[in-house]
């Protein structure tokens, strides 16, 4: 990721206001002034083509209002791209220490408030893509394996019979 040339950006809205997909677009093209920045809204698309328009991303923005990162998050984790979502601090509390830390260090928290800023942080220090990447893929793997998860859900249920 640490590469030079234009960062593509893709994000997929499901639902433009709720995704905040309308800052997203005024963003990057205030961005498009000085920097080579592309977005790529991936609407009306099959599986297949929005898989390979995923794949040449080099950021992916999940969404920037909700306060939490949805499917198509952990999809782009687990291909090893880095995500951007707006991570709501306040309900960090009703996750465990670990899975906080982690997610922290995974997701590129941003927020109509922040975007421009840390869209400018990531084409000045591409390396920043590098790190979220594997963070990222990393944070899938431990808290969205399936085999963890049916065990957690078991353990649970166990405790009620």
């Amino acid at each position: 990721y640490a590469k030079i040339g234009k960062l593509k950006i893709v994000h997929a809205p499901t639902n433009r206001k709720i995704k905040g997909t309308d800052v997203i677009i005024s963003v990057v093209e205030e961005l498009k002034k000085k920097y080579d920045i592309e977005l790529i809204l991936v609407e009306k698309k099959s599986h297949d083509e929005a898989l390979k328009i995923y794949q040449e991303a080099d950021l992916i923005i999940d969404q920037i209002l909700i306060g939490w990162y949805g499917g198509f998050a952990i999809e782009a984790m687990k291909m090893g791209k880095p995500v951007a979502a707006f991570i709501n601090e306040y309900d960090l509390k009703y996750v465990s220490h670990e899975m906080r830390t982690a997610l922290l260090d995974s997701v590129i928290n941003v927020n109509p408030d922040n975007l421009k800023d840390k869209l400018i942080e990531i084409l000045e220090n591409r390396s920043i893509l590098d790190k979220m990447s594997r963070n990222g893929y990393d944070y899938v793997c431990e808290f969205h394996n399936p085999d963890k998860l049916i065990k957690i859900v078991i353990d649970k249920y166990l405790e009620f019979l």
